[in-house]
């Protein structure tokens, strides 16, 4: 006979944090917050671009360029605005999609039986030896330069001092 575990009810899961009801109500914020910014991006459209003309009269601009310039950036930061909006709230809603994910992913290793006898031993892997490498370059710099420097293997005392010097070749 298997053991099945059953989903908890909607109240347990609910009080004791096993499922997360925030991406519903953060959907249901977005909504609330897309009409908010349609609504201002409207009021602003219907008030008129006031602050952006005033910043754009000392560039010597005709108010019709003035007006235009202020409609549309008006409609363009609120579309821009929209998509910040739209951002954080998917954002917000990937997290919680990750925190449900990894619960029934350690729901999925919590129900997966443990194996009574360890696993046999491993296949005992042979290790070959790599083919000698005869292709390398001659340069004659490489080989000088890789060689130690020379020195003298009984250093000499130098003079009265009593100081040992090494020779350089």
């Amino acid at each position: 006979m298997s053991q099945h575990k059953s989903e908890p009810s909607f109240f347990a899961a609910f009080f004791g944090f096993k499922r997360m009801v925030s991406p519903f109500f953060i959907t249901l914020l977005y909504f609330v917050g897309l009409i908010g910014i349609v609504i201002s991006i409207g009021m602003a459209l219907w008030q008129g671009p006031q602050v952006i003309s005033v910043s754009m009269a000392m560039l010597g601009l005709p108010d019709i360029a003035q007006t235009i310039i202020g409609y549309g950036a008006i409609v363009l930061g609120g579309l821009l605005m929209i998509l910040v909006w739209r951002f954080f709230c998917e954002s917000m809603i990937v997290l919680f999609g990750i925190f449900n994910r990894m619960g029934d992913i350690k729901n999925l290793l919590l129900d997966k039986p443990v194996p009574a006898t360890p696993d046999p031993a491993p296949q005992e892997i042979k290790a070959t030896n790599p083919p000698p490498v005869t292709d390398l370059p001659d340069n004659p710099t490489l080989a000088e330069n890789t060689s130690p420097p020379a020195v003298d293997p009984q250093p000499k005392p130098d003079g009265d001092s009593g100081r040992i010097r090494r020779r350089r070749r």
